[in-house]
């Protein structure tokens, strides 16, 4: 105990000398207390000299060669930086993918990401995007869902788009509608609000989107190719928002098409589901000349407009499902009057001349499923024709068609029925004269004059004379086959031209 001299009592450290102390009495207690502090911190000049660590262990090192060891505790986590196939991982690892940070709950070796994350060895910490092993189907008005991880910044309401890694422009966006947990991953399902593309998105990936804009002004379609899908329902009118669109109809819709308010080569396409029909009605113009509706089943198409209320359907296509075989012809017949198409004019190219009446097979023919060919109205300027199946001709119900300034190919559909699967506009440059007919379809009324005459034989033609009419005759035959095929191969190398179809087998 260290010896002090206190000049006054107290409490604490008792009674004092109760007078002044002496100069020696203060040395004294100040040596005294040198040597207390002396005793309790060691040798004079001791301190700290370095500090080192090896993993978790702290070692002090004093200014006399001595030491003392701390062991410091270890952390919950360890960074692994990108995840990896193959790695080794242990509770407490840290990975990153896809934007995102995920903790390892129970160690493990890796195999694939989704069925390690299934399997439960996964947790997300923090992510604001992910991929997802899902495939849904674009469809718009309709709701994709998504496997995705728990724990993602996702939340029902928020806007996010999802795009295919492998085709950028084919992509889906709106709104969440839920976030929770499934069977093994989490759901997200999101609304679809607007898409680009067609059938399934594979490999999407699902980030925030912002909110959309104002719409813009509307420009015109070009080259059939849509800008946006809109869904309708009911009887709507079309407006000038719609130009550029595609028109997603449900059954029973009704299109309205108004005579003003649109400007020639303004143009939409309108799609037509399996389950019924839908109809484009001209309010006071019309389509497709002379008809003022028409109906589509299953199919997709494009209408421009020509000015004046006039809206004509530049392209129809059947759906995935129909039994179409889209192919050029093999070869083409030119033909006039009443034509009765049968099984060996399958694959062939049909040039009706004007006020042709063309008949198309009935049940009876037989035709296959996905057999047909191709007619078109010509040789010459403004041909029309008619055509007409007695089975049904394209879905609606009807049995008859006008072809104008158009070439169409038709598919059977089997039991009678025909459908229209492609519509093209033709434009000759210039009309194609009417084929020469002089020959054996003309009277041979003084072209035989010089045949002589017997009594004994009665009246009759020499050899020669019938042998020189049947070469003349024979001679306008050849030229009129050489021109009919000239101009058949003008006509095909026009539309093959226009892209309208492809090289012949």
């Amino acid at each position: 105990m260290v010896s002090i001299t206190y000049r006054t009592p107290d409490a604490q450290w008792g009674a004092g000398k109760g007078a002044p102390l002496t100069a020696a009495e203060v040395d004294r207690n100040f040596h005294n207390l040198r040597l207390a502090v002396e005793s309790a911190g060691g040798a004079p000049g001791r301190g700290i000299a370095s500090l080192s660590q090896q993993g978790y262990r702290l070692t002090l090192t004093y200014s006399d060669g001595t030491s003392d060891g701390f062991d410091l505790p270890a952390p919950d986590t360890e960074p692994r930086g990108a995840w990896a196939t193959g790695a080794a991982y242990a509770r407490g690892d840290v990975v990153a993918r896809m934007g995102g940070s995920f903790f390892c709950v129970v160690g493990h070796v890796a195999a694939t990401w989704w069925g390690d994350l299934r399997a439960g060895r996964w947790m997300a910490l923090a992510g604001t995007m992910t991929d997802s092993p899902s495939t849904p189907i674009l469809s718009l008005g309709g709701v994709a869902v998504f496997e995705v991880s728990g724990g993602l910044a996702f939340t029902p309401g928020m806007r996010v788009k999802a795009f295919s890694q492998g085709d950028g422009g084919r992509w889906l966006a709106g709104t969440i509608r839920a976030y929770g947990a499934g069977a093994g991953l989490w759901t997200l399902e999101v609304i679809q609000e607007a898409l680009a593309g067609e059938g399934v998105l594979a490999d999407p990936v699902i980030v925030p989107a912002g909110e959309a804009g104002a719409a813009g002004v509307p420009g015109p379609a070009a080259g059939g190719a849509w800008r946006a899908q809109v869904a309708i329902s009911g009887t709507r009118t079309l407006t000038p928002a719609d130009l550029g669109c595609l028109l997603k109809a449900q059954a029973g819709t009704v299109l309205r098409l108004p005579a003003s308010g649109f400007v020639a080569g303004e143009s939409l396409w309108l799609e037509a589901p399996a389950t019924g029909s839908v109809t484009a009605k001209a309010v006071a113009g019309a389509i497709e000349p002379p008809y003022t509706q028409i109906e589509f089943t299953n199919e997709r198409a494009w209408l421009v407009h020509q000015g004046a209320g006039v809206w004509l359907i530049a392209s129809r296509q059947p759906l995935a499902g129909t039994p179409v075989r889209i192919r050029p012809w093999r070869t083409a017949l030119a033909l006039s009057g009443a034509i009765a198409v049968i099984a060996a004019d399958m694959g062939t190219l049909i040039v009706a001349a004007n006020g042709a009446q063309v008949t198309l097979p009935p049940a009876a023919a037989a035709i296959p499923a996905g057999d047909g060919l191709w007619i078109a109205a010509g040789p010459s300027v403004g041909a029309r024709v008619s055509v007409s199946a007695a089975g049904g001709l394209d879905y609606a119900g009807s049995t008859r068609m006008i072809l104008e300034g158009r070439i169409a190919q038709f598919v059977s559909l089997g039991g009678g029925k025909w459908i229209v699967a492609q519509v093209r506009r033709i434009d000759v440059p210039a009309p194609l004269a009417a084929l020469e007919t002089s020959g054996l379809g003309q009277t041979a009324t003084g072209v035989l004059r010089d045949a002589p005459f017997s009594l004994s034989t009665g009246d009759h033609y020499s050899d020669a004379a019938v042998g020189a009419a049947l070469g003349t005759a024979l001679a306008a035959h050849d030229r009129n086959i050489k021109e009919l095929a000239t101009r058949l191969e003008t006509l095909r190398l026009l539309l093959q031209g226009h892209g309208l179809i492809g090289e012949p087998f």
